[in-house]
C-alpha cells in the first residue's frame, strides 16, 4: 500500500481491503491489525481466526461487509461468533449470508458492495480507540506507535496458542474541549505520539497524558522534519502529522 501511494495519486481515505476464502481470513487479520489504513474491510467466505478473535475490538472505527454462504463449511459459525461480540457494541457491520449456497465468490453481490463503498471513508482521528497487539508488526494504531514489548507478550504466528495469548493494550482519547490527548499503554515500554492539526488545536497548549501521568502541557510546534519523516514512511497525503512526541519507561 505504501509503495502504491508513492507511485500513484491514491486517495488514502478510500482504500478497501478484501479477500476470498483464505484471502478472506487474511482480510480479517490485516484489517484488524491495521485499522487506520482502510475505509472498510470485505471478507468473503473467510472466517476470523487466531489473532482476529482477540483483535475484534479494533473494528470499532472500521466498517466490515462480510459475505458467506450457508453451506460454506465452518466459516458462517466462526463469523457469527465474532460478529455477535461486535454487534453488541454497535459496530458498523453488514453481514450477507446466501441461503443454500456454499464456498463461492458471490459475484452477484458486487454492485451492492460498490454502493456500500461509495458511502465509506476512513476514520482518520477517532476521538477514542482501543486496540490489542500480540505481534511486533501490529504496532501502529491511528496516531500511536509502540515498541519495546514486554517479555512473553508477543506470540509467533507459527506457534499460535490461544491459551497463552496475553496481548498488550493500546488506548487513545482526544478531548477537544481540554485540548488534550490521553494514552493508556500496557505491554510496551516505548511509544510515539504523532500529532496533527486534525486532532487538536495547535494554536493552544496541548496536554498529553500517558498512563495517567501528565507528560506535556505546552504549545506543540509543527516540525518540518517530523512531517517529512512521516510522509517518507507512510506516503499518506490525506493524513499528515506535523509533530512527534516519544515516550519511554512510562
Amino acid at each position: 500500500l505504501i509503495d502504491a501511494r508513492r507511485r500513484f495519486s491514491i486517495d488514502s481515505d478510500r482504500v478497501f481491503l478484501t479477500g476470498h476464502s483464505t484471502g478472506g481470513e487474511a482480510a480479517w487479520d490485516i484489517g484488524l491489525a491495521h485499522p487506520d489504513l482502510f475505509a472498510g474491510v470485505i471478507p468473503i467466505c473467510g472466517p476470523p481466526q487466531k489473532f482476529s478473535e482477540f483483535y475484534w475490538q479494533i473494528a470499532e472505527h472500521t466498517p466490515f461487509y462480510i459475505i458467506d454462504g450457508e453451506r460454506s463449511g465452518t466459516s458462517p459459525d466462526q463469523n457469527t461468533k465474532v460478529m455477535q461480540r461486535m454487534m453488541r457494541k454497535y459496530y458498523n457491520i453488514v453481514y450477507v449470508e446466501f441461503k443454500g449456497r456454499g464456498h463461492e465468490n458471490f459475484s452477484d453481490e458486487i454492485h451492492r458492495l460498490f454502493d456500500w463503498m461509495k458511502l465509506k471513508t476512513r476514520r482518520k482521528f477517532p476521538l477514542e480507540f482501543s486496540c490489542r497487539t500480540a505481534r511486533a508488526t501490529d504496532n501502529e494504531f491511528h496516531y500511536v506507535g509502540v515498541d519495546d514489548f514486554a517479555p512473553g507478550m508477543l506470540m509467533d504466528p507459527h506457534d499460535f496458542d490461544p491459551k497463552k495469548m496475553k496481548p498488550g493494550q493500546i488506548e487513545g482519547k482526544i478531548t477537544g474541549i481540554a485540548n488534550s490527548i490521553q494514552l493508556t499503554i500496557s505491554g510496551a515500554k516505548k511509544a510515539d505520539l504523532w500529532i496533527s492539526p486534525g486532532m487538536v488545536d495547535l494554536t493552544q497548549p496541548v496536554t498529553v497524558r500517558v498512563n495517567g501521568q501528565k507528560i506535556n502541557r505546552k504549545m506543540v510546534t509543527p516540525d518540518l522534519e517530523a512531517l517529512l519523516e512521516d510522509f517518507r514512511l507512510r506516503a499518506d497525503r490525506q493524513k499528515l502529522f506535523y509533530a512527534k512526541m516519544s515516550f519511554s519507561r512510562f
